[in-house]
């Protein structure tokens, strides 16, 4: 297979793989961001694919390979914070960075309604939203997996109470 045989096929299965990046990210940009990548990567690895192997596998392998790093990178960083950092870090709930007032607004009462929650509710799902999963918050807090599930759950109901119901 050719670089410009294989630039026309991912032309052409472009939205198939972007389907598999969201199903892998589900976030449009992220999705968007590994088909690039992924792009990038087939075109200049072309000479080892073999005509022998299924294109569509391959290039899926790469789609996963490059997910799963990014995931280790992303969990390398995560776990580098400490847990006094998820207490006291303003940032951690920052959902919209814009420089329009409506959207530090926004920040702001979110910030201010997951303040509002006590300790045992703010300290896991601070992290939740940080990217821990739900089993990395039960071994570093030492509390039960099912704990961590409901305090998390009731720290989110609590926050959209204190918002007025408005998420």
């Amino acid at each position: 297979m050719t670089k410009e045989e294989m630039s026309a096929y991912l032309v052409g299965n472009q939205k198939a793989l972007w389907r598999s990046a969201y199903y892998l990210t589900q976030n449009e940009d992220d999705a968007s961001d590994l088909v690039q990548t992924v792009f990038l990567k087939a075109l200049s690895n072309y000479e080892k694919f073999t005509d022998s192997t299924n294109l569509g596998g391959w290039l899926y392998t790469i789609m996963r390979n490059l997910f799963i790093n990014q995931c280790r990178c992303a969990d390398s960083v995560r776990i580098s914070r400490s847990e006094a950092e998820y207490e006291t870090a303003p940032n951690d709930i920052n959902y919209g960075t814009s420089e329009q007032t409506d959207s530090r607004c926004i920040v702001q009462d979110i910030k201010r309604a997951v303040d509002n929650l006590s300790e045992e509710y703010r300290i896991p799902f601070r992290m939740y939203v940080a990217g821990y999963k739900y089993q990395e918050i039960s071994d570093k807090m030492g509390i039960p997996l099912g704990t961590v599930k409901s305090r998390i759950f009731i720290a989110r109901k609590r926050a959209q109470t204190f918002l007025g119901g408005r998420w």
